[in-house]
């Protein structure tokens, strides 16, 4: 009989690895769930230029619905729709963020439908008034 454990690995008399189906199944799930993470990471990445340039137009957006512009609050819920679709992407990746984003992005397009052409109307309101 052999004296210690790695004696009796090495005669064969005790399994190295457990082979019990459960945790295989464990195993084999980490291994998926490892895979689809790295996936969405590597998605992301490819994601980031554009992402970036999308960026720059909701800049340009945002700046247009400051200065008042008709077709900016139009331009301003396009850029905020096109987020909250982007941002539902990102959800498997940061899903606290993304669905902050998301909620934001809701609130900015409920406030420029529901708010944004009054500063045009009041304008001309103040136009008609100073005839």
């Amino acid at each position: 009989m052999p004296e210690t454990v790695r004696q009796a690995a090495q005669a064969h008399d005790v399994p190295r690895t457990i082979e019990h189906p459960a945790v295989v199944e464990v195993h084999q799930l980490a291994r998926e769930e490892a895979g689809i993470l790295m996936s969405v990471g590597r998605a992301h990445q490819r994601l980031q230029p554009t992402l970036v340039l999308f960026g720059v137009v909701q800049y340009f957006a945002a700046f247009a619905i400051w200065r008042g512009a008709s077709w900016g609050r139009w331009f301003g819920v396009a850029c905020a729709s096109g987020n909250a679709i982007l941002q539902t992407l990102w959800i498997p990746a940061y899903p606290i963020l993304a669905m902050t984003i998301l909620t934001l992005d809701i609130i900015a397009i409920w406030g420029l439908l529901a708010y944004g052409g009054r500063r045009a109307a009041d304008r001309e309101a103040k136009a008609r008034a100073a005839r």
